[in-house]
C-alpha cells in the first residue's frame, strides 16, 4: 500500500493501521513491536535520495514511561500516517533531501597545508572521474574561488549508470575506467609535486576531506575523518546542507569552515549531536507531549 502523504522533519506519525488483506507478520516486523499499539512516532531525520525520492526516515518512539527514544534503524515511512506538524516545520525541512535527482552528482575536496584539490566523482559507478579537469587551488585563496571550483567540477562529473543490467557493470568497461583513475590520480600526484614539491605528496594523513553531493535543491557536504588506514565518513547528524542558490563565496566558505573543524571520531556528532535532541526545541508541547 503506498502512502501519497509526504511526511517531514518534526512530524508525528502514527504506525497505520494493518488492513484484513495485508501480511500481519510482514508489517509487524516492519513496524517493530513497539509500533502495534500505534503509540506515538517523531520523523527526526529524512534518508537522502538516489534517483527516486527515499522512503525511509530516522525515527523516535515513545516508551512507556513517556520519554522519546531516538530509534538506530530507518523505517520505511508509508507504514506511518500523519496525525500533526509542527508550525515550525518550515525551519526543520529547508530543503528536500528526501527527493530525487535526474543525474547524482559528489565530489571530494582535500584541503593540506599547501592547497586545495578536488576530484570529482562518477554518479556510477565509483570512481573518481578521470575525464574532468582536477582543480588546484593552493593556499589561501578567496572562499568565492573555492566555491566555484567546486561548483564546476560538480556540474562536470559524468554518469554511467545506464551501463548497469541490474547486476554489474561491463567487465572490459571497469578495467578500462579503471586504469583511467589509475592515471588521472598519478597526473594529479605530478601537478602537486610540480606545484609544492615532493612533500606535498607524502603524508595523506595529513590531509582533510569533505565529500560533497548535489541534491535536488542544496549542496550536501559530508566531512569525514582520517583513522590511519583510511578515510571514514562521518554519521548523517555531522553533514552541512547548502542551498543550491548560495553564492559561490557563501558556497566556499562553509567548505572551508568544514575542512578546518578538528579531526574528532566518527560517531561524535552522533553521541553528542542525536536528531532528536536538533529536533525537540522546535516542537509544540501538544506533540512532545503526545499520547494515544
Amino acid at each position: 500500500m503506498s502512502n501519497p502523504e509526504v511526511f517531514l522533519v518534526g512530524d508525528l506519525l502514527r504506525a497505520r493501521k494493518i488492513l484484513p488483506h495485508e501480511n500481519k507478520t510482514l508489517l509487524r516486523d516492519l513496524h517493530g513491536s513497539y509500533f502495534l499499539n500505534r503509540s506515538p512516532v517523531l520523523l527526526l531525520h529524512r534518508k537522502t535520495a538516489h534517483r527516486q525520492d527515499s522512503p525511509f526516515g530516522i525515527i523516535a518512539y515513545k516508551q512507556k514511561n513517556g520519554l522519546w527514544k531516538e530509534d538506530k534503524w530507518p523505517v520505511r515511512l508509508n507504514n506511518f500516517e500523519l496525525v500533526a506538524r509542527p508550525a515550525a516545520s518550515k525551519i526543520l525541512n529547508p530543503y528536500h533531501t528526501y527527493k530525487g535527482v535526474i543525474q547524482p552528482r559528489s565530489i571530494s575536496i582535500y584541503m593540506n597545508k599547501y592547497c586545495y584539490f578536488i576530484t570529482g566523482r562518477l554518479a556510477a559507478p565509483a570512481f573518481d572521474d578521470p575525464d574532468v579537469e582536477w582543480p588546484i587551488l593552493p593556499k589561501p585563496c578567496l572562499e568565492s574561488q573555492l566555491g566555484s571550483a567546486a561548483r564546476k567540477v560538480l556540474m562536470e562529473v559524468h554518469d554511467y549508470e545506464c551501463l548497469w543490467d541490474g547486476k554489474s557493470y561491463p567487465h572490459a568497461f571497469i578495467v578500462k575506467i579503471n586504469e583511467r583513475h589509475k592515471l588521472a590520480h598519478d597526473l594529479l600526484k605530478t601537478r602537486l609535486s610540480e606545484a609544492f614539491g615532493p612533500k606535498v605528496n607524502k603524508a595523506s594523513s595529513k590531509d582533510t576531506l569533505l565529500n560533497m553531493n548535489m541534491l535536488f535543491d542544496c549542496f550536501q557536504m559530508k566531512p569525514t575523518t582520517w583513522t590511519g588506514q583510511g578515510w571514514a565518513g562521518q554519521t548523517a547528524e555531522a553533514f552541512i546542507h547548502v542551498g543550491l542558490d548560495a553564492s559561490d563565496h557563501d558556497l566556499g566558505r562553509e567548505i572551508m569552515s568544514i575542512l578546518n573543524r578538528p579531526n574528532v571520531k566518527t560517531d561524535f556528532y552522533k553521541k553528542n549531536h542525536p536528531f532528536l535532541s536538533q529536533v525537540l526545541p522546535y516542537l509544540e508541547s501538544h506533540i512532545v507531549d503526545a499520547r494515544f
